[in-house]
């Protein structure tokens, strides 16, 4: 996201980076007044994407225009993305750690291949009951869908359970 690919004129961006770090001194004694570590630690979170979108800018790219929602990144280093993980895991780090959906949930945002695998893996396995009892003829559509999650010709309940079992296993 070059120039070329700019929203913001390069003197709105300096604008935007001087008035958020007025936003980020003004709220970190607000925070402090909370008395509340894990609240304060988003003063890091917050200075840690000012540090980002001022290196971004130094780059000349357009900070403001890079999101998930335009599918535009920021100039992000491994230690800025070490110092996040650092604050996130401060403040959410028990709660990931201790829930498997709340670790699945972190790891879908991630695009964690091994968690996505697993998720697909799964899914193909609950479709087998239902491919199989979905009624009408056995036509090649329902054969192929069949062998494509299977791998196998054998279309029964035994070559079903014995997939779903082995998805189980692999998914645990």
């Amino acid at each position: 996201m070059k120039t070329s690919d700019r929203v913001y004129s390069s003197a709105e961006l300096k604008d935007m980076l001087k008035k958020m770090r007025a936003a980020t001194l003004a709220f970190y004694p607000a925070a402090v007044s909370t008395g509340v570590h894990t609240f304060i630690e988003f003063t890091g979170l917050m200075n840690e994407f000012l540090r980002i979108c001022e290196q971004s800018d130094a780059e000349d790219v357009d900070f403001a225009s890079a999101s998930t929602h335009t599918g535009k990144p920021l100039v992000v280093y491994p230690y800025n993305a070490d110092y996040i993980v650092e604050k996130l895991d401060c403040i959410f780090g028990p709660s990931i750690k201790s829930s498997p959906e709340v670790r699945a949930a972190f790891a879908k945002l991630l695009g964690d291949p091994e968690q996505d695998e697993r998720d697909r893996l799964i899914q193909e396995a609950l479709e087998l009951p239902l491919l199989f009892h979905s009624g009408g003829v056995w036509d090649d559509a329902k054969r192929a869908r069949w062998k494509a999650i299977t791998g196998s010709d054998d279309s029964t309940t035994k070559a079903m359970c014995d997939h779903i079992r082995k998805t189980l296993g692999r998914a645990s």
